[in-house]
């Protein structure tokens, strides 16, 4: 009866150690750093310190202080965290499938999906988003905190002759836009720049340190309206990126470093009929050329002051919300 427990006993033990040990192999090439066996389920959190249980062989239960250790791999961590809570934990029984989270205060157990699924858009931080001075209470709606959210909010129109994505937000008023300068007959053939590109804020103003997250070198988030399709670009080659000069000379740098001066069409830096411009700014959108320091005429970016905020195709003020 005895030589029967001590077998039960080192079964508990093996079996669920194996299985650990047979998954990290399969899922982690030899190069990664594996934390050692004692460590099990180790939760990511963003000072990448992360908690591992330890398991009482003979309670089959988890002890109330787990050890903290370095993850230097939050994907790693993820994995082994999914191997502990999904797979191991269901040989042990008694609901012990969880993770041990110390983002909370007090820390405490939670399930795999509570631990790793995304917070909501209110817990993001000003390192998820970008802040856009100038814009409505509205305009948040329209943002995404990564390139996949982004791709779901974009959808296709015809500007002009252009097929173009842009976020499902402005489409309504890009089409308004679009038959007021149509009704125009101004004769200048448009021809658009790309108005959803998931990037940086492209400028020598800006120096990016980090083109993943788009930080800065003084840590401001600085993402491109583009990246949200909230923004266009209307012939880049005629309506330039210049930067200004004291005495309001218009220039570019190339890459070299030499200044050359922006080209001239009929004595101003860009040949955008007066008429669009002021179609767009009448619609909720900003004029890159009215930026001080620098010039970007080519671009009109939206506001966030009237849109389709509720997916149905129509046109309504941002005061309508609370």
């Amino acid at each position: 009866m005895k030589l029967h427990n001590l077998f039960f006993t080192f079964l508990i033990l093996i079996i669920p150690l194996s299985l650990l040990s047979s998954a990290l192999e399969e899922e982690h090439p030899e190069e990664e750093l594996v934390e050692s066996m004692e460590y099990v389920a180790p939760p990511i959190v963003p000072s990448k310190e992360s908690s591992a249980a330890k398991i009482d062989p003979k309670t089959k239960s988890i002890q109330d202080k787990p050890s903290i250790y370095t993850c230097l791999n939050s994907q790693t961590c993820k994995e082994i965290d999914e191997v502990w809570a999904l797979k191991i934990s269901t040989y042990l029984g008694n609901n012990i499938n969880q993770i041990w989270d110390i983002r909370t205060s007090p820390a405490k157990w939670k399930t795999f999906a509570e631990v790793y699924e995304p917070p909501p858009l209110a817990q993001l931080t000003s390192l998820s988003l970008p802040k856009y001075s100038g814009t409505s209470k509205c305009f948040s709606q329209a943002l995404s905190t990564s390139e996949q959210t982004a791709d779901s909010k974009v959808g296709s129109l015809i500007f002009q002759g252009n097929n173009i994505k842009v976020n499902k937000v402005i489409i309504p008023l890009l089409k308004k836009i679009d038959r007021e300068i149509t009704a125009k007959n101004l004769n200048y053939k448009i021809k658009l720049g790309t108005p959803y590109t998931w990037r940086c804020v492209n400028s020598p103003k800006v120096n990016i340190v980090d083109k993943t997250t788009c930080l800065d070198n003084k840590d401001i988030v600085q993402r491109s309206k583009h990246s949200y399709g909230l923004a266009i670009d209307i012939n880049p080659s005629t309506n330039p990126f210049c930067l200004v000069r004291p005495d309001g000379t218009n220039y570019y740098k190339t890459k070299e470093g030499a200044e050359v001066e922006c080209k001239k069409y009929n004595g101003k830096y860009y040949d955008l009929p007066e008429e669009i411009i002021q179609l767009f700014k009448a619609n909720d959108f900003r004029w890159g050329g009215d930026w001080t320091g620098a010039k970007d005429y080519m671009h009109f970016d939206w506001q966030g002051n009237l849109g389709d905020f509720k997916g149905n195709g129509n046109l309504e003020p941002c005061s309508n919300f609370k």
